[in-house]
């Protein structure tokens, strides 16, 4: 019985730890990481604004994500669809010469939740 006193506060402590973080799918990128243009250009990550229908309700409109991109003095804005020019709600961003465009979204999570972390997002863009 002692035994098993003394190893409680062991299995209460080994259950707290946080889950290994998953990485994104080769090709994808998560906030703060970058991406690297034909001309040797990075654009980092820096914000996603998922305005999609949540996954466990019904929508009579999709939504859209939106992905900010900055080099440290600009800052780009290109979503999954095209919203509104006027509102710079755009599918594709010139930068430098390059149309930028979201290629792929994904989760590192397959769970249903009201609310994601940035940092489960991941991105995947098309540089042309």
């Amino acid at each position: 019985m002692r035994y098993l006193i003394c190893l409680l506060p062991l299995l209460f402590f080994a259950c707290g730890e946080d889950a290994p973080r998953l990485d994104c799918p080769t090709g994808l990128i998560s906030v703060g990481d970058r991406i690297i243009l034909p001309d040797d250009t990075a654009l980092e990550l820096v914000r996603v604004s998922d305005n999609r229908c949540p996954c466990d309700a019904v929508c009579v409109w999709a939504g859209y994500l939106q992905a900010t991109l900055t080099d440290g003095d600009t800052t780009l804005m290109v979503s999954d669809v095209t919203v509104s020019d006027s509102l710079g709600i755009v599918d594709a961003v010139s930068y430098r010469g390059f149309v930028i465009s979201i290629d792929d979204i994904q989760l590192k999570t397959g769970e249903c939740k009201t609310y994601y972390p940035q940092s489960d997002y991941c991105i995947g863009f098309v540089v042309e």
